[in-house]
Order: structure tokens, then sequence, then C-alpha cells
């Protein structure tokens, strides 16, 4: 396999070093509405997959909240801060299944009933090579989450102003509804929907390092496109800072 990668192993060991990940995870956690829909269609007593998961908040947020069978998988983990939240969340050590592998080259020996990826796939420059390694780890009638920011709007633009390196690391080209359905059309999923999430939130990593007149503007626009948005709609390309990708995989597949 040619790599496709866009970052490096090292990028995010950097990466992590510069965040605060030990924290508590409360119900209405980023896309929690969109957790519980897909959760209730596969059903709490079903498996999961994180991909691409570190530090683990999203497979936290399924075990805590909806019960899930859970495993996290990526191929950067720091074990003692996956064990730092689980604590600082109420689970144990065992609670949730931990894999430190590449998820292109890791042969699974189960199939999962969810499987779920969030900021991941726009980090290869091949975006059906990264939906077909989804695909291997779900069982047929299995569902899959895929979440992914949009840069392609007011947020692109703040990111390229002010975090051209960050922006550097991403696939604009996938973010691309359309692109998306129809890719994942072509790998013969079923019930596709894709759409842009209602949520307008322009962020900045490392926000409260950055001096004061960018944090400024950060927030001046922050307000401005909450406004234009409420008039607009929320679920626009200009205005969305995210966009979500739910299929389901048929049973003949």
């Amino acid at each position: 396999m040619s790599n496709i990668k866009l970052s490096t192993r090292q990028d995010w060991i950097n990466h992590w070093k510069k965040h605060d990940l030990v924290r508590l995870i409360p119900e209405t956690f980023v896309y929690y509405d969109i957790l519980k829909k897909t959760v209730s269609a596969v059903g709490c007593s079903g498996k999961s997959i994180e991909l691409g998961g570190f530090p683990g908040s999203f497979s936290v947020y399924l075990k805590k909240y909806c019960n899930m069978d859970v495993t996290l998988l990526d191929y950067v983990i720091d074990q003692n801060i996956v064990i730092e939240l689980f604590k600082a969340n109420g689970l144990g050590n065992g609670d949730i299944k931990i894999i430190e592998a590449d998820v292109f080259s890791y042969e699974s020996k189960e199939n999962y009933d969810f499987v779920c990826s969030f900021g991941f796939v726009e980090h290869f420059t091949d975006l059906e090579q990264v939906l077909r390694a989804h695909l291997k780890f779900m069982r047929p009638g299995g569902i899959l989450l895929i979440t992914l920011p949009n840069f392609k709007g007011v947020n692109g633009l703040v990111q390229k102003i002010f975090d051209p390196a960050t922006l550097a690391i991403h696939n604009l080209k996938v973010m691309n509804p359309k692109l998306l359905r129809k890719t994942l059309s072509t790998l013969g999923l079923q019930d596709i929907q894709v759409e842009y999430y209602p949520s307008t939130s322009v962020w900045l990593e490392e926000f409260d390092r950055r001096n004061f007149i960018v944090r400024l503007i950060t927030r001046i626009v922050n307000k401005l496109i909450s406004l234009l948005a409420g008039i607009c709609g929320r679920q626009s390309r200009w205005f969305s800072d995210s966009i979500i990708v739910i299929a389901r995989k048929p049973s003949g597949l």
C-alpha cells in the first residue's frame, strides 16, 4: 500500500502533548445526539470499535452512556493517559479494549455492529482506501458513523489565515458531501446519510495560548457566523463546522 497519510506518528505524538486529555466526558458531549441516534439503531448490546480514536473520549462515551462493548484502535496510544481518562470517568482498565495498531494493516478477528471514527478520514489522501479500512471491521448489517471537520467555509478560512500548518495535514477534497456519498455508494453501502452538522464553532489548536488579537478575532467571527447561520441556516458549507456520515453495510457485502 502506498503512503496515503498526511501526518506521521511523530506528528500525533507532538500534537497530543499540547492537550490536556484527561477530562470528565459529559452526557452532552460533542455529537451526543448523533451517537444516541446511531446506537439506538444498533442496539446497546452491540459491539463497537472506534478507529483512530486516541485518547478515547468517544469510546468512553459509548461505554459510559450507551453501555456498548467498546474497542479503541489507534496507532498512537499512550496507555497511561487512556487509563487516567477511564478512571476519571468511572471506568476500569478492562472496560474498553485497546488495540495499538495501524488501521490499514491490522487484521481483526472480530466484526463489529458499529464502526466509527471522528476527525480521522481527512488525514489521508485516498478516500476510498480509508473507507475500505472502516468496512473491513463491519459485520453485514452493521452501521458506520464518520465525522470530519468542514474546512470549506468560514472555519477553513480562519485556519488558513492563523494555522496553515494544521490545515496542511487535512485533505480538504474529502470535505465534500457529494464525494462522500458517491464513494460510499461505490463501495456498496446502503442507507447513506451525509449532511452538514448544525454547529458553527470556529476553532484553532492551542487557542488559549494564542495572542489576544487572534483570540478576539476568532470570538468575533464565531459571534458573526452564529448570527448569520441563525438567519440562513446552520447546515451549510459556509457555516457548519463539521460533516456527519452514516451508512449501513448490506447483508450480502
